[in-house]
């Protein structure tokens, strides 16, 4: 069986692993020039940044067995310093139980091995998918088609995947209707260091809901004390239209008002990136996955499971157990 998955964050890489083990000849397109999805270090002169998810947890059992694989593997570690809790009065230690990860160096880490049997394509830009005597096949945005497949596997954001597809189609397949929200991430490397214990914290009713030191989290590199902070939606998309600097105004004066005590140093580096679907906020998902057996065609990701990275890995498992069981 040829299948071609589209997308090569968590879910398309947990589907391609397991379909890889079973005999599948699998392809995976991404339009990034790396994998990993939501999982992204970006690394600079100056700084190590995570710029998707800051960590994931592990709760189900079958993922937990494969977060203890990669611990033991080397390939995530254990990211265990104090939560905070900050707000528009004060910040404080928040401690929990709650077991968090990351990749070793590079947050992509576990996806990068379970691609590693994987054809994988970078910087391929599929611009429609369309079905021709049973068979699939991908429009790609250099002219060029790939196919024919048994299988189609979308392992993107909802919206995405469905743009994918002729419209008169994609209404057949019963999808739900997903919202999924925005947000700017900013670095702020300072020339004077900020005296706080806090290593991280998360924030409420502010323009932040994250924020966190990025040389607290283990084999991630700062040459200055540099904070790394997600704006709410409602933030990213107030200043979204703005230069890049009303963010890194934004961030300095939250800074700024959370260290109080302190006198704010300079900025003497910056870096923003926006995430356009990084949070998903529908409640009426029932299913772990879709899969259209008529067509061939399934539907995978973290927005089936509350956006959680543990979430993408299930989905993307769990649909390709559904299409080995039918083989």
């Amino acid at each position: 069986m040829k299948t071609l998955i589209v997308g090569a964050g968590m879910s398309g890489a947990a589907c391609a692993d397991l379909l890889e083990k079973a005999g599948h000849q699998v392809t995976v397109f991404d339009r990034a020039t790396r994998v990993g999805g939501r999982l992204y270090t970006r690394h600079l002169p100056w700084a190590d940044l995570d710029l998707g998810a800051q960590y994931f947890t592990a709760r189900e059992p079958l993922f937990k067995t494969q977060v203890d694989n990669w611990h033991q593997s080397g390939i995530v570690q254990l990211w265990q310093p104090t939560p905070w809790l900050t707000d528009n009065y004060n910040s404080h230690p928040s401690p929990d139980r709650q077991a968090r990860y990351i990749g070793f160096k590079n947050a992509q880490a576990p996806v990068v091995e379970l691609l590693s049997s994987s054809h994988v394509y970078l910087q391929q830009h599929v611009e429609k998918v369309s079905r021709k005597n049973n068979q699939w096949y991908a429009q790609l945005s250099n002219h060029t088609q790939s196919g024919p497949y048994d299988t189609v596997v979308m392992a993107l954001p909802l919206p995405l995947a469905a743009d994918l597809f002729d419209e008169t189609l994609i209404q057949t397949f019963d999808l739900p209707d997903i919202e999924v929200q925005a947000t700017q991430v900013l670095a702020v490397q300072l020339a004077t260091p900020i005296k706080t214990e806090m290593a991280w914290s998360f924030v409420k009713d502010r323009p932040i809901d994250y924020l966190g030191q990025v040389s607290a989290k283990p084999n991630r590199n700062a040459n200055g004390q540099t904070w790394l902070m997600h704006f709410t939606d409602g933030a990213t998309q107030m200043y979204k239209y703005n230069a890049t600097s009303s963010f890194v105004k934004l961030g300095l004066l939250q800074l700024e008002q959370i260290f109080s005590d302190n006198k704010l140093g300079e900025c003497v580096n910056h870096y923003s990136y926006h995430h356009p679907y990084a949070r998903i906020c529908s409640k009426n998902i029932k299913q772990s996955y879709y899969w259209q057996a008529e067509y061939g065609v399934g539907f995978c990701g973290d927005w089936c499971q509350a956006g959680r990275i543990e979430g993408a890995f299930l989905s993307g498992r769990q649909l390709a157990q559904r299409i080995l069981n039918i083989q």
